[in-house]
């Protein structure tokens, strides 16, 4: 791997380990406040409308601001700070506050750094497969030390952590992406010209479908991102065990970023899309039928697929279907009209059908309804357009 590919690597490293915090960490804490199912998944509904705003925010901001180093050191470090008031505030609105705060500017800034490395990556300066490969590394070392502090310190844990891996983003910012003029730091601005842009159906039509079919997929996932240790800590699994859990998806993810290029080089971009989905329905299918450890393990391996494959492929897509001074805004649409949006819907639907269960121990109805949805987002994917030869390595 050159330079660049580490250099982001270790940016996605940190940048991911603090979502241990929010993802893995923070249900069970807010649990043990005492707040509710509903509560909790209130909480992660405001933190996904959040991540909606936070990735055009920052990609938009960026043409009208000077310093983009210094952008990007405001944004992390605004990250920080809302996120460390969590010591302090333990009320529902005031966690949902600023755990939404936080969790926009860490989006700003990781939507910045993913722009560039998606464009970086296809005018061949680095790998953006092993750099976000990175990300899952750091996410696994931080499921392990959360778990460990957790279990013998108490929850309170994952508000320590979580604060302290957003200060060490920042001051790794500050160190490698603190400076101007960099072609593996900054994208350059797209001109205005492009054969695409003059044709607009020929990209309008396939980037729609595409939100839609990533819009389901990623809202079938929202069950398992909202309660998923919260529904293992009802089974009777500890801290160190639910680590396992969320650790062997990471593991599952880390083998996918590993051979994604050479997946490519065997079908498009858009079968790998295609396929993905259809995994993801069977995760949930697994996840409802099993509540046995080896089960639910075996059911967190599909993670390759509900999250690894499935976010490369739609990155990749859009920089394809896309004309060129769209590309990098188009990185924040995906985020905000097909991840955001359908996590959105799909936390509000979870945290209703939560509500409406008398124990987490029902949450395998879910898992079911997960499974339909994720369904019909590989329904919708049949009507994009396949590009041929644009979609293949």
């Amino acid at each position: 791997m050159n330079a660049p590919t580490v250099r982001y690597g270790g940016f996605y490293a940190l940048f991911y380990a603090f979502l241990v915090a929010p993802l893995s960490f923070l249900p069970l804490y807010f649990n043990d406040l005492g707040f509710s199912a509903a509560e909790i998944g209130l909480i992660s509904i405001i933190g996904n409308i959040a991540v909606i705003l936070g990735a055009p925010f920052s990609l938009h901001l960026i043409h009208f601001v000077r310093s983009r180093s210094a952008l990007r050191k405001a944004l992390v470090l605004a990250a920080g700070a809302a996120f460390s008031v969590l010591f302090f505030f333990q009320g529902v609105v005031s966690c949902s506050v600023f755990v939404g705060v936080a969790l926009f500017f860490h989006k700003a800034v990781g939507s910045l750094i993913d722009a560039a490395a998606v464009r970086a990556s296809a005018e061949k300066h680095l790998s953006f497969d092993h750099a976000r490969l990175g990300g899952s590394l750091g996410f696994v070392a931080a499921l392990y030390l959360f778990g460990f502090l957790v279990d013998n310190g108490g929850s309170e844990w994952s508000v320590v952590l979580g604060a302290l891996s957003l200060l060490a983003l920042a001051g790794y910012t500050f160190l490698f992406f603190g400076r101007e003029g960099s072609a593996w730091v900054d994208e350059p601005r797209p001109s205005a010209s492009s054969s695409l842009e003059s044709d607009p159906g020929s990209w309008i039509n396939p980037f729609t479908w595409l939100c839609i079919a990533l819009a389901l997929a990623w809202g079938s996932s929202s069950v398992m991102v909202v309660y998923l240790s919260v529904y293992l800590e009802a089974l009777g699994w500890n801290a160190t065990e639910i680590s396992h859990a969320w650790a062997v998806s990471v593991l599952a993810e880390i083998l996918a970023f590993l051979l994604f290029a050479r997946l490519w080089q065997s079908c498009s971009l858009l079968t790998i899309f295609r396929v993905s989905i259809l995994l993801t329905t069977c995760r949930w299918v697994l996840m409802a039928s099993t509540t046995d450890f080896w089960g639910i393990l075996l059911a967190q391996l599909f993670h390759a697929f509900s999250f690894a494959t499935l976010y490369l492929s739609s990155t990749k897509l859009v920089f394809e279907i896309l004309p060129d001074n769209l590309r990098d805004k188009g990185q924040g649409w995906i985020v905000m009209l097909g991840s955001g949006l359908g996590a959105l819907l799909g936390k509000f639907a979870a945290s209703y059908g939560a509500s409406r269960l008398d124990s987490l121990l029902e949450l395998p109805f879910l898992f079911n309804c997960c499974a339909f949805v994720a369904f019909a987002g590989y329904l919708i994917s049949i009507f994009i357009r396949d590009g041929g030869d644009m979609m293949r390595r």
